[in-house]
């Protein structure tokens, strides 16, 4: 087993010696919790099991991703309840289809990352296949699934690109070329977002950044968990806060800010990153030294610094722990590395 995957497991044991101590009492939120960090250890020990004995799977991963592109389809067609039958969705006539995700939000992210999933399974060399696919994922997550969310994750990732290529001309001008080729698309098709979430944040944000965040619920909830998270974190000088404390800490927060406002004051946190610190505390230093060592061992420093930042900045926002293609990414860049190593 990989030392950071090892780290990792590490913090699941921690995770519930947390719940068993006097932090937390034994209940519901407890045996979520140890689920919830015991599948993302599972989800990437597993898949190094299947890497290392079948190497390739890229035929799985396109068979998943058609299925999930075909649910979307079948909504877009046949009405957004038309798989309520499989699944409680949550959707409004301003968003999008959900797929087989509970949400739009959630169905963009699982785009986003089985297409970066693809990417680095196929060693960054990506077939006419791979291309397509990643293209399809692309202009779903924009115009069939209407994701703000998935839709700024593209954003980051091609300003991550441009920033540490800024020096490679051939970088900066395939990217500045697909960022052409988005915005006139974009505009070609502007008419099926009209009305939508996606181009009512756009409409916010030509006021700035700071007014997306103040006027649009949704975005102001979310920051509240990042925010609150780590304030917490830090408010309790790096102690665990157990799983059932947060949704106290919230609420109270929220009564003395003017700037957050929205959202239930749960104790799910709606920050992956920001989930391990506040719950762990000190301890989560071991889940992520251990996501970050498997990101950059025998990586290039060029590599690692992208694959750091991308994960990192991802895991900061609305990915649960427990999302399975994270951990698998994980895995995928450490044995991409690896390879790349022994060539």
């Amino acid at each position: 087993m990989p030392f950071g995957l090892a780290l990792v497991l590490v913090g699941v044991v921690f995770s519930l010696l947390v719940g068993l101590s006097f932090f937390e009492e034994v209940n519901f939120s407890f045996f979520r919790a140890i689920a919830t960090y015991l599948s993302f250890f599972m989800s990437a020990f597993f898949y190094l099991l299947y890497k290392r004995r079948y190497k390739s799977t890229l035929s799985i991963i396109y068979f998943f991703n058609i299925i999930w592109l075909l649910a979307g389809i079948i909504q877009l067609f046949f009405g957004k309840d038309s798989l309520s039958f499989l699944l409680h969705f949550r959707t409004t006539e301003n968003r999008g289809v959900t797929g087989l995700a509970p949400e739009p939000t959630f169905y963009g992210i699982y785009l986003y990352f089985i297409s970066w999933l693809l990417l680095v399974e196929s060693e960054y060399k990506p077939s006419k296949r791979t291309i397509f696919l990643v293209s399809v994922n692309l202009l779903f997550l924009v115009f069939v699934v209407k994701s703000s969310m998935a839709l700024l994750y593209v954003f980051i990732t091609l300003f991550v690109v441009l920033v540490i290529n800024f020096y490679k001309l051939k970088v900066l001008i395939l990217v500045c070329g697909g960022l052409g080729v988005g915005a006139i698309v974009f505009f070609l098709l502007s008419g099926s977002l009209e009305g939508t979430r996606v181009s009512q944040l756009a409409g916010y944000l030509v006021e700035g950044p700071v007014f997306v965040a103040a006027k649009d619920a949704s975005v102001n909830d979310r920051l509240s968990h990042i925010y609150f998270s780590f304030k917490g974190a830090f408010d309790s000088f790096l102690l665990p806060n157990g799983f059932s404390s947060f949704g106290d800490y919230i609420k109270a927060g929220k009564a003395g800010s003017d700037f957050f406002w929205y959202g239930a004051n749960k104790n799910t946190i709606m920050s992956g990153l920001g989930m391990i610190v506040y719950e762990l505390g000190l301890a989560s230093i071991f889940i992520i030294g251990g996501i970050f060592l498997l990101l950059v061992k025998n990586s290039s420093i060029k590599l690692a610094v992208f694959n750091v930042i991308m994960v990192f900045v991802l895991f900061l926002s609305a990915v649960p722990v427990s999302f399975p293609l994270v951990s698998m990414l994980i895995v995928s860049i450490y044995h991409y590395n690896q390879i790349k190593n022994e060539l």
